[in-house]
């Protein structure tokens, strides 16, 4: 078919000029991928911290080149990074270009008040609605707390308690976290003693059962551990962990419970081992919106170490959660604990499963004992007030008179299950073996120096309802 000249000569323009477009489209994404060299990174504020504490958790170093689209995530993730060192109330980190290759980087830090030697007056429950609904004042701990989250700068954690009242405890713990000349490697020990007149000896109706002495003590503990961590980079670390750890509860609680410890034995002695894998991508520890989280345990308690031991248990414990960011100030998490044991005694004494350390919302009331368990809890969350700074300048103190706040609402829903042979099971303790689940609405606000204040109305499985109030994010991982 014929085609005028001039159409012909159009389209072969036309070629030529998307040619042309497409090569000047190509050098675009190259430039967009173009690497930025890193000149010199200036830190400020670090009064007392060392600088290689920040430069530990920086996601680039000097002389590092760094592709153009990606120096927003990277400046990001260091942000978060430091925040997550507990070390630093705010963070801003901005970048000066030098030329069109290069770049010095500023990171500007307000650190936190680190000693913190101030009295304690708590609730000794298992948690804060359970001691609200008991209304029992003798759970009362008092003494004194002493705290260096940043010993020597170094990032050093040193903690004294002496407490007494409803449980008289004394514990010191170390922690070194950088020991070797690449900051990979950190050790750490503790020594912890406790004492009470008042024991839980034994689970009935889902609930403890407490037996109290007067003139007697009714359990003391003494446990002691020293443990290595190995932190290759940032978001993984490894821990291998040495503990020995001695009970002794008064004849009338093995009496009651022969399976205190077992074999109607009133002492208990036994040395534990356990490796820890942890990765953590989380934006932040303590109130975490995007990223996710996961660990790995493996302990072996007893064995034929001590002489007389009657403490032999191996068990797998994990840890995963999830953080999804919809945007639109709309959040989702979930996660996921459970326990498994490979082989393992009755002992009551080492028998937590659900109730204790973590609970459904909705049950903080009972407790499940038992060799294995899992609990799920699911979060949606709506942002009501974004992360919001304050300055009161009535506060002298520059490390105090600068908050931030942020307010959320939630829905929730928790499932979980603790398992157990017929000797847990016994007592009318009901919930074991069992699905249970629960559900609610709350409210939780989120504020400086890593604190959480949570207020929560839920439903379970029974139909039983309530007001809850909590301290900390409500996350699975311990």
């Amino acid at each position: 078919m014929f085609v005028p000249i001039r159409i012909l000569m159009f389209l072969i323009l036309l070629l030529l000029n998307v040619n042309v477009l497409a090569f000047k489209s190509k050098v675009n994404i190259n430039d967009v991928q173009q690497y930025l060299h890193v000149n010199r990174i200036v830190l400020n504020g670090n009064v007392q911290t060392k600088d290689f504490v920040v430069f530990r958790e920086l996601e680039f170093t000097v002389g590092d080149s760094i592709k153009l689209n990606s120096i927003k995530e990277r400046i990001e993730k260091s942000k978060q990074n430091l925040l997550n060192t507990s070390l630093f109330n705010f963070v801003i980190i901005s970048i000066n270009y030098i030329s069109d290759k290069q770049i010095d980087v500023n990171v500007n830090l307000d650190e936190r008040w680190y000693l913190w030697p101030y009295p304690v007056f708590e609730h000794a429950d298992r948690n804060l609605s359970s001691f609200i609904d008991n209304g029992d004042w003798a759970k009362v701990d008092y003494g004194i707390y002493f705290l260096v989250s940043n010993f020597r700068g170094r990032n050093e954690t040193l903690k004294l308690k002496a407490i007494s009242g409803y449980k008289n405890q004394f514990s010191v713990y170390y922690y070194k976290p950088y020991i070797d000349e690449n900051n990979q490697f950190g050790a750490g020990m503790s020594i912890d003693y406790y004492r009470n007149h008042e024991i839980a000896y034994v689970t009935s109706n889902n609930e403890l059962s407490y037996l109290k002495f007067r003139n007697r003590l009714a359990r003391y503990t003494f446990g002691s551990s020293f443990f290595i961590t190995y932190r290759p980079k940032i978001y993984n670390t490894h821990k291998w962990i040495v503990e020995y750890n001695r009970a002794f509860v008064q004849d009338s609680v093995s009496i009651l419970n022969e399976n205190y410890f077992g074999d109607g034995k009133n002492s208990a002695s036994y040395i534990k081992l356990t490796y820890r894998f942890e990765r953590d991508k989380r934006d932040s520890k303590i109130y975490p919106l995007d990223g996710y989280y996961f660990d790995f345990n493996i302990s072996k308690r007893g064995g034929d170490v001590i002489q007389n031991n009657i403490i032999n248990d191996l068990y797998l414990k994990s840890s995963v959660e999830k953080y999804f960011s919809f945007g639109k100030k709309l959040y989702f998490s979930s996660g996921i604990e459970s326990k498994i044991s490979i082989f393992s005694e009755h002992s009551y004494y080492l028998s937590e499963a659900l109730g204790f350390d973590n609970y459904l919302r909705g049950m903080e009331y009972y407790v499940m004992n038992g060799q294995n368990y899992f609990i799920n809890k699911n979060n949606l969350k709506f942002e009501i007030f974004p992360k919001t700074i304050k300055n009161l300048k009535f506060i002298p103190f520059e490390k105090f008179n600068k908050i931030h706040y942020a307010l959320y609402c939630n829905l929730f829903f928790d499932t979980g299950l603790a398992y157990s042979n017929s000797y847990f099971k016994e007592n009318e303790n009901t919930m074991l073996n069992e699905m249970l689940y629960s559900g609610g609405i709350g409210v939780d606000l989120v504020t400086y120096y890593d604190k959480v204040f949570r207020v929560e109305y839920s439903v379970n499985r029974y139909g039983e309802h309530g007001l809850f109030f909590h301290l900390g994010a409500p996350i699975v991982c311990n």
